[in-house]
């Protein structure tokens, strides 16, 4: 496996539910990362492609407590081979809108 020192390392999601029909997710990463997101549907998910990155913490698969608007989110590798480039796979409980921004070390996603 090649060095991640030069990765963004990212933590594990932190979720905030900001009311019923509003989830902040974030990110947190020790320096800046590019990222692309998009909608898929039959199933609701959000998707996040980061490029450059790694987790800072072992695990694939990353279970969240009930939110109202998020079943659970996986996490796999876009690069299998160096384990890098994480995509972050947020299944929705149904059909949303989203906003997100770069912030110092995370991206929020609302």
């Amino acid at each position: 496996m090649a060095s991640t020192k030069n990765l963004a390392h990212l933590s594990a999601p932190e979720i905030l539910e900001m009311g019923q029909q509003v989830t902040r997710l974030r990110i947190p990463s020790d320096r800046p990362f590019d990222y692309q997101t998009y909608l898929l549907e039959k199933p609701h998910r959000l998707v996040i492609d980061t490029q450059g990155t790694v987790l800072a913490e072992r695990e694939n698969v990353r279970e969240i407590r009930a939110s109202s608007n998020l079943e659970r989110i996986r996490t796999e590798a876009g690069n299998r081979a160096q384990n890098t480039d994480l995509r972050f796979i947020l299944d929705l409980r149904g059909e949303v809108t989203f906003q997100h921004s770069y912030h110092n070390n995370y991206v929020e996603i609302l």
